[in-house]
């Protein structure tokens, strides 16, 4: 399954939507969110039936 990517517009609707949603919080400066990039995408292919999103800290900070 695709990764969503996740913004102020569409977080709220996208979270709170039916079923389970995972999420990962990340920025390009962090180390060890490039390292668990690959483990989360693997993951979401694994699991198709869990909704498996991103936010970018840096770009949405608001969240």
């Amino acid at each position: 399954m695709a990764t969503l990517t996740l913004t102020e517009q569409n977080f709220e609707e996208s979270v709170l939507a039916e079923g389970i949603t995972i999420v990962d919080f990340w920025a390009d400066w962090c180390g060890p969110c490039k390292m668990f990039a690959p483990v989360f995408e693997k993951s979401s292919e694994a699991h198709p039936t869990v909704r498996y999103a991103k936010v970018d800290t840096e770009a949405e900070q608001g969240l």
